[in-house]
């Protein structure tokens, strides 16, 4: 309670201007409700009168670097950091303020010291996880993101969603495998809410004007605004009525601009799931579509809900949910095949028959200059894609590239090579492929988006990565002038490259496999007259494709809206008909599906799977014994024999004759007391003795 809490302490400060603590908390407080701005004034003034509290100065450090001013917010958290060294949560915060500054190396630093403090503490896991994908070192990511799961899961569904992302970075890529593992996580978080699904009472007149609600933590700065930008602004307001839920977590000019828009803004991102699906459910949206998918915040396990009777993921992820409450995922035919990539879905595969993607390039972009090795006189190739996606794979095969044309180079550009740690790695590597530094240049954030396109006119040929291909970065290339050569594969992430330039009449410039890759890029870089062609055109050319066409990729996939639309109505009056009770809520209770499934998982030696059903079902219902009781077992079998009888004393004060918790906790002293050896072999189960 926010805003009440606010009139307290502005009321306060009234009859004492100079109290520390409640010029302290009132600052907390409109961070709370977005007002950062007035926070920091707030927060300032209290440090003014009490200059030795270390959690004000936490506190103002985090919000400065909230709202971009990253060198004072790390000032501060420095300076609250040598006032209170042993505490893991503001080392934690530093790293997140060195994040911020494109320095991984310190922000992993801290991150490993809020670790030695805190060995449970599962969100420096998380983020360090993080910051070593941004480094490319995705097999020690992998392990910290399964560590945090193992630990105390703040937020289990995103970590295991940050896995699933991650795991389309790996190499080789096994897509059924992931496939699987999507699956895994929609049977933990997702199926067991089956039986909260309201039933749907929208007004079935398949001519109607539907109802649309989009889901998004990127309504603000970040690619997806790119392609979701011009289809809301082209959508028919006659048909179409649209919604935006925002889960933004940090507003900007952009997200006022998302707000503009859409004819109503729904900011929910302080809202739990259920509370949010009552607003949808309420709002009568006709057609919920999840731009996230397993992305950064997403907000996944609200769809599990299904608050909306038609449910659709777009743009933001190159994959299947896993989740069968997801009715369709939008892509096209070239970067899904017809029964190619089909039964790696949940979902029902729509194909756009002009590519899946709609480009808006910025107002502000450069004019297309001359071919930098016309003045240079040498070829410059270039990729400014996200550090992860350089694959050593990829390293190689650029460097047959280079040793083939002489006298080339190549920049490389990516917020996290700020980092000289991260830099000198990545010249490490390409030494290894006997390519010198010095035909290496590299380059981390530029702040301004004007400067980072003028970039491009430095650069001849852009290569996109592989497999897992750019999007964002190819479409900016394009726009600039610069061809891209790109590698096609056999799934959606190494085919987007495939899509984009297919849309274009540029699949010459798309590779089958390495060789005609590393081929098709010698070839252009031998050719002058082409590359200058095709820097005149590319503008021109983007502008008269369907990529950039917005009314008419709009339009298709309103086309495809109202498909789904008539096909529900027509299945509700044919269920009508036959004496259907249509889609009521199965009688199964959420938590009772988590404890089978964690004890069945438990019983197929998935630990990890089956403590992950446990805690989702104690974040449900967190006073529900058996659930509790079996989350203990998991914690004593992985080792962790203290959270374990904190765990099963928590069910004895919840019920203390639960026989069960009891025997657990006499089985630990007893283990304890004989000094046994082994720790994770206890002889219990879960479930067992639970009447």
């Amino acid at each position: 309670r926010y805003d009440e809490s606010i009139g307290f302490l502005e009321k306060t400060l009234q009859l004492n201007p100079d109290h520390a603590f409640a010029l302290y908390n009132l600052g907390n407080a409109l961070i709370k409700t977005h007002r950062s701005t007035e926070a920091i004034k707030y927060l300032q003034k209290a440090l003014k009168k009490r200059p030795d509290n270390p959690d004000a100065l936490n506190n103002l450090g985090i919000t400065l670097v909230d709202i971009g001013e990253y060198t004072d917010g790390v000032l501060c958290l420095r300076r609250a950091a040598d006032m209170r060294p042993n505490s893991a949560e503001i080392i934690y915060n530093l790293g997140q303020g060195y994040e911020k500054q494109q320095q991984a190396s310190k922000a992993i630093a801290c991150y490993q010291k809020a670790i030695q403090l805190k060995p449970d503490f599962s969100s420096a896991y998380n983020n360090m996880a993080n910051r070593l994908n941004d480094q490319g070192n995705i097999t020690k990511a992998l392990a910290c993101y399964y560590r945090a799961l193992d630990l105390r899961p703040e937020n289990a569904a995103g970590t295991h969603s940050n896995i699933l992302f991650m795991m389309q970075y790996t190499e080789p890529i096994d897509p059924e495998a992931i496939f699987n593992q999507h699956k895994r996580w929609a049977q933990i978080y997702a199926l067991p809410m089956k039986g909260l699904i309201p039933e749907h009472k929208n007004d079935r007149d398949p001519q109607k004007r539907l109802r649309i609600g989009y889901v998004s933590p990127d309504f603000r700065v970040h690619s997806v605004a790119y392609f979701i930008e011009p289809v809301i602004a082209s959508h028919n307001r006659e048909h179409f009525e649209v919604f935006c839920y925002s889960t933004v977590d940090q507003p900007d000019n952009k997200t006022k601009g998302f707000e503009a828009l859409c004819d109503h803004w729904r900011d929910i991102s302080e809202m739990a799931d259920p509370e949010a699906s009552d607003l949808i459910h309420k709002d009568s949206i006709d057609i919920l579509v999840d731009l996230s998918g397993h992305t950064g915040n997403n907000r996944l396990t609200l769809f599990a809900l299904k608050p909306a009777p038609i449910q659709v993921t777009y743009i933001g992820y190159p994959g299947t949910t896993g989740m069968e409450t997801m009715d369709y995922r939008i892509t096209d035919p070239w970067a899904d095949p017809k029964g190619k990539t089909d039964h790696l879905h949940t979902e029902e595969l729509i194909r756009l028959p002009h590519g899946f993607l709609c480009y808006r390039p910025d107002k502000d972009a450069p004019g297309v200059k001359a071919p930098p090795a016309a003045r240079a006189g040498f070829i410059t190739f270039g990729c400014f894609n996200n550090r992860s996606k350089v694959s050593d794979m990829t390293i190689r095969v650029w460097s047959e590239i280079l040793k083939k044309v002489p006298g080339s180079m190549l920049i490389l550009k990516s917020p996290v090579l700020n980092d000289e740690p991260t830099k000198n790695h990545l010249l490490d590597l390409f030494g290894k492929n006997t390519i010198p530094a010095d035909r290496i240049r590299i380059l981390g954030n530029i702040p301004s988006k004007k400067d980072h396109l003028d970039l491009y006119n430095s650069v001849d040929i852009a290569l996109d990565t592989f497999p897992y291909n750019g999007t964002t970065t190819t479409f900016e290339a394009l726009w600039m002038g610069v061809p891209v050569i790109a590698l096609m594969g056999d799934i959606h992430i190494s085919r987007v490259g495939y899509s984009i330039l297919s849309n274009l009449g540029l699949d010459a410039l798309v590779a089958r496999s390495i060789d005609e890759y590393i081929f098709k890029a010698v070839e252009l870089a031998h050719d002058s007259q082409r590359q200058g062609r095709l820097r005149k055109e590319l503008r021109s050319i983007m502008k008269n494709s369907p990529l950039m066409d917005e009314q008419g990729i709009t339009h298709t996939l309103e086309d495809e809206y109202q498909k789904m639309w008539t096909k529900w109505c027509n299945e509700q009056q044919s269920r009508d008909e036959q004496g259907s009770t249509g889609n009521h809520a199965p009688l199964k209770d959420p938590i009772e599906i988590l404890i089978e499934q964690g004890e069945k998982m438990f019983k197929q030696g998935d630990l990890l799977d089956a403590k992950c059903a446990f805690v989702r079902a104690v974040e449900i219902a967190p006073e529900n014994t058996i659930a509790l009781n079996n989350l203990g077992v998991m914690y004593w079998h992985s080792g962790d024999t203290k959270m374990a009888k904190d765990t099963f004393k928590k069910v004895l004060e919840i019920d203390p004759e639960y026989r069960d918790a009891a025997m657990n906790l006499e089985e630990i002293k007893h283990v304890q007391s004989k000094q046994r050896k082994n720790h994770n072999d206890p002889s219990i189960d879960p479930g067992q003795d639970r009447g």
